[in-house]
């Protein structure tokens, strides 16, 4: 079959913004992505329609031609102009139209994703890990200011494993997924695992994401070597160039831990932080976790009570300066 997306609506910029959005998500060039602002030229050469995936407005398709684009397509998706309508509702930023599209197709029985997107690195990417005994909420701050500092320059995904993120509330957005969709694909359906990361990414300023867990039992209830061959897909069979993790006392915590070529571990300069930062680093030698000891580094946090609500704004902090000086430098 042709390794065709083809999409189809009348607005011309609208199909530009999509397909430029879809192949973006897609990334190899076996897949190609097609589009038209008229559905006659769509229809004009056959192997356009023939075994391919159609995303068309339901406008824009005349009655008499719904018969024949059903029996050529391999898929139909209908951009719908109304909430609840039947298809993908067109009216949203096509980041998540993108994301929806390629959620109807992976829910299909196609093959169309089956082979498709796996990139072997000659490299993997760099992991880096945060995590602390005395973890505090500033963690997550660091994390992402990190991850926004390191994406200037190179492709970073931050993965955030906490419990309790807060970060629907701080980007004012609802996540129609999470952390734990991808660790049920990695066990249930691990050819198209690398198509749902892709469609799942969202974006702080140029740091991808994937949104953390809502309902933190379902990631407790995965099994740790699960988690850990989630991130090793990611680390190497993508085109990321760096992976942070933002980690808690996760089950399986050292597991993830061994994974990472660099952990810092952020407290706060009073006794209690530094007890069990001195109690963490004892255990590692009692537990012989060499490697994790020799990769960690502890970082010592400024007093920082005030911090933008806006997440694009923490380059330009005391937290970013700390981190060009101690984990960049």
């Amino acid at each position: 079959m042709n390794e065709k997306i083809v999409i189809c609506e009348r607005e011309e910029t609208f199909v530009s913004l999509l397909a430029r959005q879809l192949k973006m998500v897609l990334r190899p060039k076996e897949i190609e992505v097609l589009a038209f602002d008229d559905v006659e030229k769509m229809f004009s050469d056959k192997e356009n329609v023939r075994g391919s995936v159609i995303v068309i407005g339901e406008s824009s398709l005349p009655a008499f031609r719904t018969q024949e684009l059903i029996e050529s397509a391999a898929l139909v998706i209908y951009l719908s102009e109304e909430k609840g309508g039947n298809g993908v509702f067109k009216y949203q930023s096509v980041t998540s139209l993108a994301s929806q599209i390629m959620e109807e197709i992976l829910k299909s029985d196609m093959d169309f994703l089956s082979t498709q997107g796996c990139i072997h690195n000659e490299r993997a990417a760099e992991i880096i890990g945060l995590y602390s005994p005395a973890r505090e909420v500033v963690q997550c701050l660091l994390g992402l200011t990190l991850g926004q500092l390191l994406a200037e320059d190179k492709k970073v995904l931050y993965l955030n494993f906490e419990p309790y993120s807060g970060m629907e509330y701080l980007l004012k957005k609802e996540f129609s997924h999470d952390l734990t969709d991808l660790l049920f694909f990695i066990k249930n359906n691990e050819e198209r695992f690398l198509w749902r990361l892709r469609s799942m990414v969202e974006k702080v300023g140029d740091l991808d994401y994937i949104p953390p867990v809502f309902s933190y039992p379902d990631l407790e209830e995965a099994e740790p070597s699960s988690v850990v061959r989630l991130v090793e897909r990611i680390a190497n069979e993508t085109d990321y160039e760096t992976v942070i993790l933002d980690l808690a006392d996760n089950r399986g915590i050292f597991s993830l831990l061994r994974c990472c070529d660099k952990i810092y571990c952020p407290y706060q300069n009073n006794a209690l932080a530094q007890a069990k930062m001195d109690q963490f680093e004892k255990m590692l030698g009692f537990l012989n976790e060499e490697q994790i000891k020799r990769c960690t580094k502890p970082v010592k946090l400024p007093d920082i009570s005030d911090y933008p609500p806006d997440l694009m704004l923490y380059r330009n902090n005391r937290i970013a300066d700390l981190i060009r000086r101690e984990m960049m430098s």
